[in-house]
């Protein structure tokens, strides 16, 4: 406003004051000044507006960070529980087979009871509770998950990042998997490991190429039916985290196949943004 006001002063004086009396060369300065304060103030709206959106965005990524800290705090101890009543279960059908009970369903009940107790343990909490939950949704949607994990490749990473940046990836992995029809294409493989001095995690799926996937800024956007609007705010939410460790990302698509490469150096400490 002030630049402005100080703009239209000055151009009234040069407009309608001794225009006769001014030298060309004081005129012609009058002239770039005046031209150089209306570029100055438009690129400082244009500034602002970016600005804005830049807080706007980074507040929608702070509050599904914290959304995604009480998800994980609710699964962990949902997975707690449940092993704790598996370690129960297991003694209590040692006990029974012991004094010479046996049963079809006994059995078949401490089948899986076995099953589950030989999910995914990693050496990271916070990648056992998301595979544990990962593994849940896949056999329920008929979803192949391929995993070969160690989770000690990542352990110096904030337990919230690896939980949101993990638990984006292979969500947007099963989505996308879901949707296949064909049922040998419907897999969800994720591998991490230490390479090179680097923590590598690859996260590989079939999808439905339709022709929908739009990238922006190296990151495609969402194509889920009930978004409002292409935001993707799960892949910048893992863009975000990766470089906060001065790591990288990739991402590439071949026919029907989507892969996610992460590459974050091993001990690194985030940086504060």
């Amino acid at each position: 406003i002030l630049s402005l006001v100080i703009e239209i002063a000055l151009n009234a004086v040069v407009v309608f004051l001794q225009v006769e009396n001014m030298s060309r060369t004081l005129f012609a300065l009058c002239y770039v000044y005046d031209m150089i304060v209306c570029l100055l103030t438009i690129g400082l709206l244009i500034f602002s507006l970016w600005n804005k959106s830049l807080q706007h965005e980074k507040s929608i990524m702070e509050l599904r960070f914290g959304r995604e800290r009480e998800n994980f705090e609710i699964r962990k101890d949902k997975i707690d529980r449940i092993n704790i009543m598996c370690h129960d279960l297991k003694h209590r059908i040692r006990e029974l087979g012991e004094t010479g009970y046996a049963s079809d369903k006994l059995k078949k009940l401490e089948s899986a009871i076995k099953s589950y107790d030989a999910g995914y343990r990693t050496g990271n909490d916070a990648l056992d509770v998301i595979l544990a939950d990962a593994g849940v949704q896949c056999e329920k949607n008929g979803i192949q998950l391929v995993c070969m994990a160690d989770g000690s490749a990542v352990s110096a990473m904030d337990t919230d990042h690896i939980y949101s940046l993990f638990d984006n990836a292979i969500t947007n992995a099963i989505d996308a998997a879901e949707k296949v029809k064909e049922p040998e294409k419907r897999y969800v493989y994720v591998s991490v490991a230490r390479k090179g001095g680097m923590a590598a995690a690859h996260i590989e799926n079939c999808f439905v190429n339709d022709g929908r996937l739009i990238f922006s800024d190296g990151v495609p956007l969402t194509m889920r039916d009930d978004a409002d609007g292409l935001h993707g705010y799960g892949m910048r939410s893992i863009k975000h985290i990766v470089l906060s460790y001065d790591g990288g990302m990739s991402v590439n698509v071949d026919g029907d196949v989507f892969s996610l490469d992460i590459f974050i150096p091993l001990g690194k400490v985030p940086n504060v943004q």
